[in-house]
């Protein structure tokens, strides 16, 4: 039986939200709405599988869909998360313009029977509570910030204790946290491995290496132009007819793209020897004339498929200029 058989005898569209999941199957054109907790998941992986599941679809759902997915890999169900952009794109190609959870629904499980998407990389266990980690961190520095803005305009003895108080009680969480992410790459041998190739880049802290391991888990794996495109540094052509726009980067993964944002910027200014981060920024900006965002993107984007090249072959850095620019 070809793959496009199989999609088309069973294919789940699920419109994902905090409470509910509804829930469409084809061929079958059957609808359901169960709730998005245990129970509701139980019933949910017992009546798809009287259809035989071949694929079910979700969206991205601010994280509402990760029981979903969780308890659909555990079911050994295939599953796919997809970008609701590119949903509401097909629908609207379609001429489908309402909008309600099952239309919704059914439209997505429409997209995955024409689009065929495959089965979407599901972090383990340990990597969800890696990615929980680091984001919990991230939020924790942001809400620091903010506190210390704050302080800054602060008149009253009593508002700047408080103020204070809080500022140091963020501190040691964020020490707890991160001495539990540490504690967790260390009893991770793959991730401990990793972990010593990306410190090992010039530029590349322990910030960066912890957002790279938690965000872009498919690090050192398929091509180097898939990583680009995940991480949005993949350069984007723009052309019609005889006009010929500027190349851009957009979409990916935004905290991704920060990090090696911080790390390219590290490499160029506050590294001591002479690395391939620092001639090529050079390179682009003095011969050729290139902004300094144009060139840091570019030094972004050379780091990204560098560090994807050494995880993928074990290999730690090596600095090897090329001769060829001045």
């Amino acid at each position: 039986m070809d793959t496009l058989t199989q999609y088309q005898d069973s294919v789940f569209g699920i419109d994902v939200s905090k409470e509910t999941l509804d829930v469409y199957h084809l061929p079958s054109m059957e609808y359901k709405k169960v709730k998005n907790n245990e129970k509701g998941l139980r019933e949910l992986i017992a009546w798809s599988n009287k259809h035989n599941p071949k694929i079910v679809a979700c969206e991205y759902s601010g994280g509402y869909e990760r029981k979903l997915v969780v308890a659909l890999v555990n079911a050994n169900i295939p599953v796919v998360a997809v970008n609701p952009a590119h949903v509401r794109y097909y629908a609207k190609s379609r001429g489908i313009m309402c909008k309600t959870d099952k239309v919704d629904a059914k439209t997505l499980a429409e997209f995955t029977r024409e689009r065929q998407p495959r089965p979407s990389r599901h972090p383990s266990e340990h990597e969800v509570a890696l990615k929980e980690f680091v984001t919990f961190r991230r939020q924790l520095i942001k809400e620091r910030t903010a506190l210390k803005n704050r302080l800054e305009h602060a008149t009253q003895n009593e508002t700047v204790k408080i103020t204070n108080d809080l500022i140091e009680l963020i501190n040691r969480r964020i020490k707890k946290i991160e001495k539990a992410i540490s504690k967790l790459i260390q009893e991770n041998s793959e991730w401990k491995k990793r972990n010593e190739i990306l410190n090992s880049v010039p530029g590349i802290g322990v910030d960066t290496a912890r957002t790279l391991q938690a965000d872009l888990p498919e690090l050192g794996e398929g091509s180097v132009e898939r990583i680009s495109a995940l991480a949005g540094l993949a350069p984007m052509n723009r052309e019609s007819g005889k006009w010929k726009g500027k190349r851009c980067i957009q979409g990916g993964r935004a905290t991704v793209r920060a990090a090696l944002h911080n790390a390219a910027m590290a490499a160029i200014f506050f590294t001591k020897n002479d690395n391939v981060f620092k001639q090529m920024y050079h390179h682009l900006t003095k011969n050729l004339c290139k902004t300094h965002n144009v060139a840091l993107v570019a030094v972004s984007h050379k780091m990204l498929k560098i560090v994807h090249t050494l995880i993928k072959n074990n290999l730690k850095w090596e600095n090897k200029l090329n001769k060829n620019i001045t």
